[in-house]
This record gives C-alpha cells, structure tokens and sequence, in this order.
C-alpha cells in the first residue's frame, strides 16, 4: 500500500502512486477479434526484465546429404577394378559415424571411416547390398540405419549447432480523454463511458498488435530517443526459413508441403495462413466437383477450411493483414508474445478543463524454429 508523507517537502500528487495504475491486461487478452487471428493463434510467454531477448534454435538434423564428388563405381570385366569407396559430402560427413548405413537408389553403403577428397570431407564406404555403380555428383544420399558388430569400440555423430535468435521490446500507447463535464454526469453513465472507451482503445491496440506480430521488422534502436521495433513473423520467416516461388496449381502447392515435410524431418504439416482473397480465389473452387451438395440448402458460396495430402491434414487459416500472393506455413505453438510492460491505464496530470488516461504495453516476440516455416510467393 502506498503512503503519502506528510509536509512540503515530501509532496507527492495522487498521479505518482503506483499502486494507481490500472492494468488492462487480462482484459487485452480475452478479446479474442475474428480480426487479430495470429495474435489468437499463438501464447503469451512469460514477462521479461529486458528490453531484448534471445533464445536457441536447435538446427533439424539432416537424414539426406548432397554428393558433391562423383562417387567411381566397380568397373567388371575379366578383372574387376574396385570402385573408389568414397562418398564426398563435404563437411556434413561429420553428422555420420562408422557404422551408419547410407543409401542412393537400390545401392547400399556402410560408413567405415574419413577422408578427404580435393580438400572436401569425404567418407570411406563399404557396399553391403546392391552393384557398386557411378553416382554422379548432386545425388542425394539418405541416412537409412545403423549396424554395428558385437563387441565393437564407442562411435558418435558430430552435433547439429544451434542457432542464436533475437528480438526487442516495442512500445505501444495510446490514451482515453474525458472532460470534466462528461466525468460529472450521474455515476451509471460515467462508469458505462468508461467502460466503452477502455474496450474501445483495446480492441485498437489488439489489432496493431496482431499486425506487428505479422509483419514488424526488427530494428533494435541504437539509444533510447529512437523507437525499437520488434521482428515479426514474416522478418524471421523470410530470413530464415523455407522459401518458395511459383505459380498456383495444385501440384505446387503439393510440392511446398512436401518440400516443409522433409525439412521437418517427416512432421505433418498442420497449418498454413493466406488472405482470405487468396484462399477464396484458389481453395474454396477446388475440387468443387468432387464434393457432395445437398441441394435443399438454400445457402450460396462455399468454402473449405482443410486440404488433405499425403504431407499432412493442413488448417487454412486466412489472415487479412498477409500479402494478397503468399502462403505461410508456422506452428502457432512455436511462437510466444511476451510481456515486458503488460498494458496499465494511469492517469496523468493535465492543464485543461479534462481529464486523460494513458495506455502503455511494452511487448516482443519470440519465433522459435523459424527456418522450419515457409513461404511460398505465388507468381502469376
């Protein structure tokens, strides 16, 4: 509880007691806009003490590697030469450990050791199953198994780096101005004006909040005279994650979902987000023929809300503050909005004939695995 000591040289004005504030932010979070759709998708983290956050994406391990080397098959004939027993992946051969099997095609090697080839990282291979032949270089070679033999000494892999994420604390105000005649009426009506103003502000401060959440960029001010602006989802998505160009067809859209599928270690993908412009123009048409119609309904248009694909049963989420040409794939789960100054009203000390309340939040966000999100441009 605050006290107010007694005296001139202790004055303190009803504005400087803490304990005034009102904190709105409970309020915020229950209003849950059919216009704020990415801020009702994602959860609230726990407030920080900082005006700056970082945290650790772990980096997917890779289950395929890119052959950057022709690999020499066994060359036959009266007297087989042997094949080079190299596969060249460059420095990813130290997420590989002897014993590990490796595949191309119908062909099968198991890991024996390391070497180096020109300079890149290489690794010696034994074939355990299939005619050694020529690969070319740009094939992909899959990590299918491990075989070991009784008794054998310790292997390990090489570990897969994180990588570190940031973000800062933007500031959002806004305020609610009463005159003194309006804060006069009889008490039913100033309280009800009170009310409608606050939910009013809030449902303002919502939906630019929403927008930040999509579309901010990071800008981390240099000093305090200069606004941060924390990075949105779009900004880490786009730097980096999984991007896509093309036009819409439904073989393209099956291949983005593909291609997110493999970068996600084969985890369903569950939702991706587009303007409703976009959704209606190309989802809510397709495969219209194929649907079952039940023709007393006397209601017109139609509309779907699920694609399904062998690449998972996908939510077609619609976000009108997307671009109109974009398709967005994120895990809502994986993205927090957090506190640094939950949204408080006070009142402040004016000079005229009225009185004014200030709205204050201060607030980041944290998108965890970002270059496990997508984004495909679709072109005309």
């Amino acid at each position: 509880m605050a006290y107010v000591k007694e005296g001139a040289t202790y004055g303190i004005t009803s504005y400087q007691i803490p304990e005034n504030k009102i904190e709105l932010d409970t309020e915020f979070f229950k209003l849950a806009l059919p216009q704020t759709p990415i801020l009702n998708a994602i959860s609230r983290g726990q407030p920080i003490q900082s005006t700056k956050i970082e945290w650790w994406d772990d980096n997917p391990t890779p289950f395929e590697f890119d052959l950057i080397a022709n690999h020499v098959g066994l060359v036959g004939g009266e007297n087989p030469v042997p094949g080079d027993g190299k596969l060249v992946i460059g420095t990813q051969a130290n997420l590989v450990k002897v014993g590990n099997i490796l595949k191309c095609k119908d062909l099968y090697f198991r890991v024996t050791g390391f070497t180096t080839v020109d300079g890149n990282q290489a690794v010696t291979v034994d074939v355990v199953s299939g005619t050694d032949v020529d690969i070319a270089s740009g094939q992909k070679i899959q990590l299918v198994s491990d075989a070991m033999p009784e008794g054998a000494d310790w292997s390990t892999t090489g570990i897969v780096t994180a990588t570190k994420r940031a973000n800062v604390t933007q500031i959002f105000t806004d305020g609610i101005r009463f005159t003194n005649t309006e804060m006069n009426v009889v008490p039913e009506y100033n309280l009800q004006l009170v009310r409608d103003k606050i939910a009013e502000k809030l449902t303002k401060m919502r939906i630019l909040l929403d927008r930040t959440i999509l579309n901010g960029v990071l800008y981390d001010a240099t000093d305090n005279t200069k606004p941060r602006m924390m990075g949105g989802m779009l900004y880490y998505v786009k730097q980096n994650g999984i991007l896509s160009t093309g036009s819409f067809t439904e073989a393209n859209f099956q291949a983005f979902l593909e291609k997110l599928y493999y970068a996600r270690q084969e985890e369903p993908i569950t939702d991706v987000w587009m303007h409703p412009k976009l959704k209606q123009t190309y989802f809510d048409p397709l495969l219209a023929q194929k649907r079952w119609l039940n023709i007393a309904d006397t209601r017109a248009g139609q509309m779907i809300d699920t694609y399904v694909s062998e690449w998972g049963d996908v939510r077609l989420n619609t976000a009108s503050q997307l671009p109109v040409d974009v398709i967005l794939s994120f895990d809502p789960n994986k993205a927090k909005l957090i506190p640094f100054r939950p949204f408080t009203m006070q009142e402040v000390p004016v000079a005229g004939d009225y009185r004014f309340f200030s709205i204050v939040g201060e607030y980041t966000m944290e998108v965890r695995d970002s270059a496990l999100a997508g984004l495909w441009t679709i072109t005309a």
